[in-house]
């Protein structure tokens, strides 16, 4: 099977680095023949056509002529599509980036985080090679076996590009027969896989029968024990077959080093793959996400409860306190041993989406307080304990629908409540933020932006004023309680305070003032910036 841009966007090496489509997705699906590094344009007579790009546009600048000859200048060279990851923030080259890339004659995708291009070209480079030789099935799979490249693969994506290679079902059981991850099957195998695995269809011994079909069984040892079972329907009278299948288990096994911990974990990350999957796709078929969930042993009958984490970033940093890889695998740590079924995928730089599926007699805010204390004792891991905020979304019994709206609901939520310091509650819903669940939907707004220009401009180069006039708010403007809490005496609380009224030509304690200053500071906090920043 042909390496396409759509498989390389969801290897680790890529995904990990949160992957926007910015334009001509349409032909994500157009074979890779090649990957090449590059700062510059001019590849004629370098590329030999169908290569991937990878770039940290060094040479764009905010000139959209000037990203929009680059972009055609690598279509005309024969480049299948580019990769971007910029070294710098550089909103401005971005945003002439995405426009270019709507009329762009290839895919462009920009990458939200760093990410390491030699990691990226190991992890590829080797499968690309398999499928440019021409081999398929088990020969490809033999070739690639005995590559660099099997080294440099986590566990996903060395199951995803064998089973792709294989071109045939492949299915990973761990010791109890439940599916971990699976690759190359169809609805239909997939009822018929599942009605196999129901009570009383006993399987004989190393064969499963899948329909009308015998599908074999080979085990996945890691130091002598059997962790599971890969079950293909390959290597049925073919011994060399067979052997290929046997060297796949033995690979996977050496690299599950922590036995049932990792299968767990890679249990996680497959279900993980579902959020990602139900977010991509412009209209998700729920029987579709629905039976892919069933295989993963998540059972339709249960409520879904969309849940997100939004890790706080500290004041005058531009990053928050754990980076979003470490943040997914303390979270998935955390719920390997949850009462009840629940699963993540990093959202955003910062951001972690949660499904946490339920039966409907399960007392909801319990098993809320039971996941807030575990994600407490993981993130306190990564010296972030108190610097996090975990938003709720309605419960669904529509998965698709749990996926998509009610996680972008549930992020809404966590981002707000990330600017209620004053809260010391376990988890938000959109109850609890009152005006702040409104304001989200002005925060895109130009009007929005120019009200906090016109309400904070004279402080925003000075923060220990917006601190300043937060307290003031949150304390009702008590003057013991802010010298308490800022740790200035009382004389200095009145001169700022006397300083602030002269800046804004009006008193503080007038009812329209604190009203527009807590809207304006509260829009700070969610995240709009200044007009003229």
């Amino acid at each position: 099977m042909a390496l396409t841009i759509r498989r390389i966007l969801g290897f680790a090496a890529v995904s990990n680095a949160h992957p926007q489509v910015l334009g001509q997705a349409q032909h994500l699906d157009l074979p890779v023949f090649g990957i090449h590094v590059t700062e510059s344009a001019d590849l004629a007579g370098l590329l030999e056509g169908g290569e991937l790009i990878l770039s940290s546009g060094l040479l764009l600048d905010d000139s959209l002529e000037t990203t929009k000859q680059f972009l055609t200048s690598l279509a005309e060279a024969g480049a299948a599509g580019v990769i971007f990851s910029f070294l710098t923030d550089a909103p401005a080259v971005k945003k002439q980036l995405a426009v270019a890339a709507e009329t762009a004659s290839l895919p462009v995708i920009l990458l939200d985080d760093r990410a390491r291009f030699v990691e990226i070209t190991e992890t590829i480079y080797d499968l690309i090679y398999s499928a440019a030789r021409g081999l398929s099935g088990v020969d490809a799979v033999s070739s690639f076996l005995e590559s660099a490249a099997a080294a440099h693969l986590n566990v996903r994506d060395l199951f995803i590009g064998i089973a792709d290679l294989l071109g045939e079902p492949l299915i990973f059981e761990d010791f109890h027969s439940t599916v971990v991850i699976h690759r190359g099957l169809g609805a239909k195998n997939m009822r018929r896989y599942l009605q196999a695995a129901l009570p009383g269809n006993t399987p004989l011994s190393g064969v499963r029968i899948v329909g009308e079909a015998k599908w074999l069984l080979y085990p996945v040892i890691a130091q002598g024990r059997q962790l599971g079972q890969l079950v293909t329907p390959v290597g049925a009278g073919n011994l060399r077959a067979s052997k290929v299948i046997e060297a796949i288990g033995t690979l996977i096994g050496s690299r599950l080093i922590h036995g049932p911990q990792d299968i767990s974990l890679l249990k996680q990350d497959s279900l993980g793959q579902l959020i990602k999957e139900a977010r991509s796709v412009e209209a998700p078929i729920e029987k579709d996400l629905v039976l892919r969930a069933h295989m993963l042993g998540v059972k339709p009958q249960k409520q879904f409860v969309p849940i997100a984490l939004n890790s706080k970033r500290p004041k005058d940093s531009p990053s928050p306190v754990a980076d979003s890889e470490s943040l997914v695998i303390a979270i998935q740590n955390a719920l390997l041993e949850a009462p009840h079924t629940a699963f993540a995928y990093p959202l955003n730089s910062g951001e972690v989406g949660i499904i946490l599926c339920l039966p409907i007699t399960v007392d909801l805010d319990k098993a809320l307080l039971d996941i807030h204390e575990r994600f407490k004792a993981a993130l306190g891991t990564l010296g972030a304990s108190n610097q996090w905020t975990m938003g709720i979304g309605t419960a669904e019994q529509n998965l698709t629908q749990t996926m998509t709206q009610g996680l972008d609901d549930a992020r809404r939520v966590a981002h707000s409540a990330s600017s209620m310091n004053h809260s010391s509650a376990s988890y938000h819903r959109a109850s609890d933020l009152g005006f702040r669940w409104l304001m989200q939907q002005l925060l895109s707004l130009e009007e929005t932006r120019t009200y906090l220009h016109d309400q904070l401009a004279p402080f925003l180069d000075e923060p220990e004023y917006l601190d300043f006039i937060e307290i003031y708010l949150q304390t009702n403007g008590s003057i013991t309680e802010m010298s308490r809490a800022l740790h200035l005496s009382r004389p200095s609380v009145y001169a700022r305070l006397r300083r602030i009224e002269k800046v804004l030509g009006h008193e503080l304690t007038d009812a329209d003032t604190m009203t527009s200053l807590h809207l304006a500071v509260t829009l700070y906090r969610l995240g709009v910036h200044d007009q003229e920043e």
